[in-house]
């Protein structure tokens, strides 16, 4: 089991990298918006919060998207892998278009209902504005990237998410304080700031996927084609439940400002520290689900069902001590974290105490990442609903 351990993390690293940096987008712009004041802190995690709530059902789509590229790369089916690829891209431009028009809906029919402060709502409504685009825009992004990771490449991820995290702090802080020709928006302006970085971190993967010394096969504009309508139903279908099952369990996490909003700016600002915090601490879980996926698909697409059993056990077993590991580190270092996250004492203090609560929940989140990442490998989430959940846990070893 050490060598797989060892194969894991290596492989997890550069996902858990890039990930983070991509967190790392949202965790800048609390940051940020926090020392700007209260109503700006509240107001971006009120727009975020009706943001990616729509957007967790994509990416559990295009994660099954991960876990079938991962098959045929094991097998070496280099020309359905890139039928795949374009295939994912195909089903992107629609989801993108339904994701804006969803996040505009959002931002004119549901804010305005919700009982909010003038200013917060001010600030969610011109951060939505921008992050309508930028949900046009991210279908395509984790297609793509999901596909390059899955496909032996998840270093070029790594690397350009990196770039536009650092990116985002400037851009951020010219935004919102303004710089230049630029009018100071105050926390509305995180939005703008992470329009760009999206649209130029998914303009380096597309101009990376079609250099000359990248694989042929992943040159997706150079060999155009209709979509295949039996393998999309095949995305779909594997891919709904899984983006279902994700929906449902960040909309427990993602109802929480939603509910604190009416109580005031205080106790909003609180609880987008702590959730904040919260789904930082998932992005090491999220980056072992995925190497699990990633190697339990190659290998099952090897016909190798001895090592994917390997991956699956090393997996469970990694996640064990990763939820553990978590736990303990919260427990010590929650009030010093909130304190660094939010200058205002008050709202730092409401955080910790949250956040005490998030990390003793959040140490079964490994385990849970890790069963969903099983679960795609062996497309097995196509079966997934509450009825066959207790039929399909003690199947989950048998991958021969």
């Amino acid at each position: 089991m050490g060598a797989e351990l060892a194969a894991l993390a290596r492989l997890a690293a550069p996902l858990f990298a890039g990930q983070l940096a991509v967190v790392g987008l949202s965790i800048t712009d609390l940051v940020l918006a926090g020392h700007a004041g209260r109503a700006d802190v509240a107001g971006v995690v009120l727009g975020a919060t009706l943001f990616e709530l729509p957007l967790m059902f994509v990416v559990g789509v295009f994660a099954a998207g991960a876990a079938l590229a991962g098959r045929l790369h094991g097998r070496g089916d280099f020309e359905g892998l890139a039928a795949h690829l374009r295939d994912c891209l195909g089903l992107a431009l629609p989801t993108g278009a339904a994701l804006c028009l969803l996040v505009l809906a959002l931002r004119g029919l549901l804010l305005p209902a919700l009982e909010l402060a003038d200013p917060v709502r001010a600030v969610a409504s011109g951060y939505l504005l921008p992050m309508a685009a930028t949900a046009a825009l991210l279908p395509a992004l984790i297609a793509l990237r999901t596909t390059l990771e899955a496909a032996g490449h998840p270093q070029v991820a790594m690397a350009l998410n990196l770039a536009g995290f650092f990116a985002n702090i400037p851009l951020d802080l010219a935004f919102i304080h303004g710089a230049g020709p630029l009018p100071a928006l105050g926390g509305a302006g995180c939005g703008w700031a992470t329009l760009i970085v999206v649209a130029g971190i998914l303009a380096g993967l597309g101009l990376w996927a079609h250099r000359p010394a990248t694989p042929a096969h992943l040159h997706f504009l150079a060999r155009p084609a209709a979509p295949r309508w039996p393998a999309l139903g095949r995305l779909l279908l594997l891919g709904t439940p899984m983006g279902g099952a994700i929906l449902a369990e960040a909309g427990f996490f993602y109802a929480i400002p939603l509910l604190a909003a009416p109580l005031g700016t205080l106790p909003l600002a609180a609880h987008a520290v702590a959730l904040s915090l919260d789904f930082a601490m998932f992005i090491a879980p999220l980056a072992l689900g995925q190497a699990v996926t990633i190697r339990t698909a190659a290998a099952l697409g090897r016909g190798a069902g001895n090592e994917a059993r390997r991956s699956v056990r090393a997996g469970l077993a990694a996640a064990l001590g990763l939820g553990l590991l978590q736990a303990l580190a919260v427990a010590a270092a929650r009030r010093h974290v909130a304190a660094l996250y939010a200058p205002d004492a008050e709202v730092a203090e409401l955080a910790a105490r949250l956040l005490a609560v998030a990390g003793r929940l959040g140490a079964m989140e490994p385990i849970v990442a890790v069963w969903w990442a099983i679960l795609a490998a062996v497309a097995a989430a196509a079966f997934l609903s509450l009825g066959f959940l207790a039929r399909l846990l003690p199947r989950g070893g048998d991958l021969g």
